[in-house]
């Protein structure tokens, strides 16, 4: 006995759609002012970002938040907490009102602006400073001009402020200092201007008065160790003050920088925040150190040290917050929280990820570039503006090299004045944390693009392109990985995008914005115009596969997008218009995916203008698109990119940081047509036999596609496009090495079946024509087989007449048509020659009537025949020399699954056709399609959802049905092919899965329970027509209603007659056996008069003897059964056919007299199971022995006992209905005196 176990497995993922993810993105992390305050035990610190938000930290930075959800609460510029009440907290703002407080910590915000008279007018604040020794009094410094009051000052925590302007009222006041000495107050402002109204101002008397104490330069901070010793950064440098800020002298040693922030630990220890990081001294400023290690961002900000620890220091800079906890000698970011970065471009070269955006400064100019080196869980801010030689450096490109993930590229547009808007490109060799100048271009467009490509067979050489303002040199090449450049010959000004030929890196495309595309094949130096020469094209891609077929995003120069174009010859012919489901043409980006080139992305909007931007994909080489943007934020997206090497996921660059995609579906198995296994009258998976190949067709966007397996659907080829088309169906012989063979139609004006075969690889035949049609006539999908002398066959309709056609597979070409009969929906089926029966077999509908006729290769059809009425979608299929039929049957307006099957005799003639119900529900089945003669699936519709179900065939009766689909989407269009060897049974399922694109082309294999195998003959006894095999007889008993209780008898011998059985397979014959008399019935069991078998058959007792046929005795392809006895008996005789394993050494004993397989152990098998009306219960036993059968529920109460006695050795079945049982789980229990075996089943209403 076969051991299995019900197994039911997915090959494929979820059906879920798949969406987009945001990666652990980097993060915008600016600070341009910083406060820190205790509530409670626990300290909080503010950070202003003026480009943003207010952020809050109460782990020291681990971790920040945004605290506030008030819309109003945005772009703070500078922030004061108290430091004792961290609760409190004001921030400043440009605009009306200008200053904002918080009492709970930052949640909610109300205007602290004052009342008029006592309000502030100044709507630029800039700086804050609380008294330490009154939390009540605030200064607020605004910025000057003209007669605008710029220092304001509150006692009452804000509710009023009075205007306590300096008496030059042109400077910014940038910062503020409060001492006291003894009982006196001394205020000091730290003001910016372009003459000597800036410098340092002091009051002595709370702000009413000013005396200017310094002017020699703008003052940006202001900070005191105690009474006597400050210091003041200056737009050049670091002053000192000894004596109560009388004085100030300059610090000779300090770094001439601007210095935007101090922080003062004592009266030696100083940190300086400047435009080149953080510098510090210890010896009261005589000397200074840059305490840069980590610290990546030039333009540090702010400073501030904590109040309980002065090793720890946190500062905020124009595109990142840094933290030491070693007094500077180590900074690390601590970003985790602020916003997302906005990025223009991503780069991967997996594990590593580089990002480029827009720097976070004030101004929003510039360059930051971001690293992760794990797939993007991490990032790391590398690089900003302020690295590069020039800090107004606009981003436009970054590149990785596909051979070095530390070498990178970057370009940008230097916007200075005096550069005229150049291009520049930059090199780092070390993962970005050094970047080196290395190549500028004349006068970029403004704005400019540039594109940089590394080659990826030739990974040292690189190409860059530009949009120039004039007709400059635009392309340049590096041949040392970026290193150096030269100026090659252009295509063209204002080059958009280039797209390198990944088999051959020396030809190159380059889109351009007037003249279309160019094409060059000499790396560089001379470059033609294609005949796609009118458009703007924005954005170029290029199969891995077949290089040829290549994608460009294009628009009509200033007017109407247009979409996608497509060329299959690299631009030689004008390309056509793919944009079938493309709802925004203009496309921005575009990329294939490496793996599998029939998946492009397209990058699109609705205009140039357009802010909200959209993912689409096409999984058909542009035959159809359709959105994949789930996921993404609401607006811009900026590119897309796939790892030529890794081709999971597809990464974006958007505004909030990056996005990741990796496709849910089978890359080989995904259609964008609903339709894409329709429909069941032909075949879209084969599985050739002795093996674990697998071939499956399908269409998707109007393309014919077959995918291969080796190694039973665990892995997929390459999507093989075969044609254009729909409709396709797969055939081929069962002989060593020959080639699987696609039929399909095409529409037109004149519809054609196309043909083809496999070659190699992922190559096809060129599609060649079978069948044209008249003008205006549509063929019905084709039916297509393979007969032994080569010869494919196929039928079809036009929607009113059945043709037939032939042609040499070899040799194909134009057949002639034969309308040999009126209908639709054919479909055809193969009978290998012999008995002088006819070889193809075609069933069909007429008039919701299902005919049938066969034809003899090369010779007349056999008449037609009406097989049954109310019928819809016929399926055929040979097994053997019988052939089966199944059907939609509609009865009160109910579409049921039935099955028709006639045995050929030798001769021409065959069994009356007989029928049997395979489903019968209170839904519509439809599309039903049979495989080896018993195993059928079909649609199910269930309450506007469509399952795939199936049954199976036993001797009795069909079982089920079962639902293999079990999705909340659509399953429609069932395939289904099997393994049966004498150890292994396995049923293979495809079909079309998902209520919208992409449709999954779904393959899950099923292991059938133990004991359940497909019937290759099944000859039934009992019944008034002798079964189509039996040759000898003397009549049949009807003891019963149960299929066992029908049987053959003859007082001497039965005798059945097997043909067309392959001499390549292993077979085995089972002999159901029962009756009714008074004592045992010994039998023997003969094939071709050797005996193989025997049963002592007790009364009322089902036994069944399996045995192996040994291979010689059907070496000529057919057996002789015979059945012996006094009386001899059989209810069945029942066939099975196994492949061979592939080493042809068979698959089970060859010798006769082998023991039967039926009571080699104690056994239990129950189905079907989930059940709904009966169950059956087969059981064997290896000895005499009393057995006890029972039924429990799920409560462990027996609710009945079928067998409670002694039964000698054999197989068992017992039939037990459940319908007066509640629906639930249950469990049947044989037992025996040593041994006891329990399968749980499900009853179902």
């Amino acid at each position: 006995m076969r051991g299995r176990k019900t197994t039911l497995l997915l090959i494929l993922p979820l059906l879920l759609f798949a969406t987009w993810s945001q990666l652990y993105v980097p993060y915008a992390g600016r600070a341009d002012d910083m406060t820190i305050g205790k509530s409670g035990l626990q300290y909080y610190i503010y950070a202003a970002d003026r480009t943003y938000k207010i952020y809050k930290t109460i782990n020291d930075g681990v971790s920040w938040t945004v605290p506030t959800i008030d819309l109003s609460v945005d772009n703070p510029v500078c922030v004061v907490t108290c430091p004792n009440n961290a609760d409190v907290v004001y921030l400043g703002k440009t605009g009306s009102p200008p200053v904002y407080w918080s009492t709970d910590a930052g949640v909610n915000w109300d205007d602290r602006s004052g009342q008029s008279p006592n309000d502030i007018t100044n709507e630029n604040p800039l700086c804050f400073v609380m008294d330490p020794d009154n939390e009540s009094i605030i200064y607020l410094g605004c910025k000057g001009g003209g007669s605008v009051d710029n220092i304001y000052k509150t006692t009452n925590n804000g509710a009023d402020w009075d205007e306590k302007s300096l008496p030059n009222t042109g400077p910014d006041v940038h910062d503020f200092a409060v001492i006291t000495t003894g009982e006196q107050t001394l205020v000091f402002a730290g003001c910016a201007a372009f003459n000597k109204k800036r410098g340092i101002y002091r009051s002595t008397n709370g702000g009413d008065d000013w005396d200017q104490v310094m002017y020699e330069n703008s003052v940006y901070s202001i900070e005191f160790y105690d009474q006597g010793i400050g210091y003041a950064g200056t737009d050049c440098g670091v002053y000192k003050t000894t004596n109560n800020g009388t004085t100030w002298v300059p610090l000779g040693n300090s770094p001439e920088l601007q210095i935007y922030d101090l922080a003062v630990i004592n009266s030696n220890t100083v940190y300086a925040a400047t435009a080149d990081k953080i510098y510090k001294t210890t010896d009261g400023g005589s000397n200074w150190i840059s305490m840069s290690t980590d610290y990546r961002c030039n333009h540090a900000l702010c400073i501030l040290s904590h109040p309980d620890d002065n090793q720890k220091l946190f500062s905020g800079a124009d595109w990142c917050v840094y933290k030491t906890t070693n007094s500077g000698n180590n900074w690390s970011e601590i970003t985790t929280g602020f916003r997302p970065a906005k990025l223009l471009r991503t780069t991967p070269n997996l594990p590593t990820i580089y990002a480029l955006g827009p720097e976070f400064g004030y101004l929003n100019t510039g360059s930051t570039i971001f690293r992760s080196n794990d797939y993007g869980n991490n990032w790391t801010t590398i690089a900003g503006a302020s690295l590069f030689p020039c800090v107004d450096e606009t981003p436009l490109a970054i590149t990785v090299s596909p051979d070095n993930s530390d070498v990178v590229l970057f370009g940008g547009q230097n916007l200075t004045l005096e550069s005229e808007n150049q291009l520049d490109i930059y090199r780092s060799t070390d993962a970005g944390d050094n970047w080196q100048w290395c190549a500028t271009t004349s006068q970029g467009d403004q704005p400019s693009t540039m594109v940089i490509e590394f080659c990826p067979l030739k990974p040292d050489t690189v190409f860059a392109a530009f949009s120039e303002l004039n007709d400059n040199e635009t392309v340049f090449r590096s041949t040392n990985a970026g290193n150096t450049w030269q100026e090659k010959n252009t295509p063209a000004y204002h080059v958009y995008d280039l797209t390198i030929n990944p088999h051959y890196n020396d030809t190159l495309y380059a889109g351009t914005r007037l003249y279309g595309v160019y094409r060059n094949t000499d790396a560089g130096d001379n470059w033609t115009q294609t005949s796609f020469n009118n458009l703007r094209v924005n954005a170029l891609a290029t199969d891995f596969d077949f290089p040829d077929t290549m994608y460009a995003g294009a628009e009509i120069h200033g007017g109407a997008p247009q979409g996608v174009y497509k060329t299959l010859d690299g631009f030689t012919s004008y390309p056509s218009q793919k944009n079938d489901g493309l709802d925004y043409l203009y496309v921005t980006d575009l990329e294939v995916d490496p793996s599998e080139p029939t998946i492009v992305y397209a990058l699109c909007k609705a205009s140039a203008s357009a802010t909200q931007t959209y993912v689409y994909c096409t999984v058909d080489r542009g035959g159809k698109w359709f959105n994949s943007s789930i996921g993404l934020p609401s607006d811009s997206i900026y590119n897309l990119e796939i790892d030529v090497d890794n081709a999971d996921p597809v990464f974006a660059a958007t505004k909030d940081g990056v996005y990741a995609f990796t496709p849910d579906f089978e890359k080989s198995l995904v259609s964008s047509s609903g339709e894409a296994t329709c429909s069941n009258n032909q075949r879209h998976m084969i599985r050739i036999h002795g093996t674990n190949e697998f071939w499956i067709t399908y269409e998707s966007g109007g393309v014919i596609y077959a995918v291969h397996s080796t190694d039973a659907g665990q892995s997929w080829s390459k999507k093989m496009e075969i044609g254009q088309g729909y409709n396709p169906t797969i055939s081929i012989r069962d002989v060593p090495e020959f080639p699987p063979c696609v039929v399909w139609r095409a529409d037109g004006n004149q519809d054609t079946v196309y043909f083809s075969k496999y070659v190699a690889g992922i190559k096809w035949d060129d599609p060649t024509p079978i069948v044209v049609s008249w003008p205006g006539v549509e063929f019905s999908p084709p039916s297509f087989v393979i007969s032994d002398n080569n010869y494919g066959h196929v039928v079809y309709s036009d929607g009113s007449t059945v043709f037939y056609c032939e042609f040499e597979i070899y040799n194909p070409g134009i057949a002639a048509p034969d309308p040999f009969d009126i209908g639709v929906d054919p479909s055809i089926a193969y009978m290998t020659p012999g008995q002088n029966n006819p070889e193809i077999h075609v069933t069909w509908e007429l008039d919701e009537r299902l005919c049938y006729r066969g034809k003899y290769i090369g010779a007349s059809w056999t008449n037609r025949e009406i097989v049954a009425n109310e019928t819809f979608h016929p399926c055929i299929e040979i097994v053997g020399n019988t052939a089966h039929i199944v059907f939609e049957w509609e009865h009160y307006f109910i579409k049921d699954i039935i099955e028709v099957k006639a045995t050929y005799i030798a001769g021409g003639s065959h069994s009356p056709w007989t029928n049997h119900m395979v489903c019968n529900t209170t839904n519509n089945s439809t599309y039903p399609e049979i495989s080896g003669g018993s195993l059928c699936a079909w649609v199910e519709e269930m309450s506007g959802n469509y399952e795939i179900y199936y049954c199976w065939r036993s001797p009795g009766q069909w079982w089920g049905p079962f639902n293999i689909s079990n999705s909340p989407q659509m399953s429609t269009y069932p395939h289904v092919v099997y393994k049966q060897t004498a150890t292994e049974e396995i049923w293979y399922f495809n079909w079309t899965e998902n209520d919208n694109a992409p449709y999954d082309i779904e393959f899950v294999q099923l292991y059938p329970e133990e004991g359940i195998e497909l019937m290759f003959y099944l000859a039934n006894g009992g019944e008034e027509e002798a079964a189509p095999f039996n040759v000898h007889r003397e009549g049949y008993i009807q003891y019963g209603p149960n299929f066992h209780e029908r049987i053959d008898y003859d007082s001497e011998y039965l005798e059945y007659e097997f043909m067309k059985l392959n001499p390549y397979r292993d077979y085995a014959l089972a002999a159901y056996a029962y009756q009714q008399g008074s004592s045992n019935l010994p039998i023997i069991i003969k094939i071709d008069n050797i005996a193989i078998g025997g049963i002592n058959l007790p009364p009322e007792t089902l036994i069944v003897c399996k045995e192996m046929i040994p291979e010689n005795l059907y070496a000529d392809r057919a057996v002789n059964v015979k059945i012996y006895g006094n009386n001899a008996v059989t209810a069945a005789l029942v066939l099975y056919e196994y492949e061979r394993d592939p080493d042809g050494d068979g698959g089970g004993p060859q010798d006769a007299g082998a023991t039967p397989l039926n009571i080699a152990q104690l056994s239990l098998s129950v189905f079907p199971n989930p059940v709904r009306k009966d169950i059956s219960i087969q059981y064997t036993i290896p000895q005499p022995i009393k057995v006890n059968l029972s039924i429990y529920d799920v409560a462990g109460r027996l609710v009945n006992t079928l067998i409670n006695s002694i039964q000698n050795p054999g197989s068992y079945q017992q039939t037990f209905n459940t319908q007066n049982l509640s629906q639930g789980v249950y469990f049947v229990r044989l037992h025996t005196s040593d041994k006891s075996i329990v399968k749980k089943v499900i009853f179902l209403r």
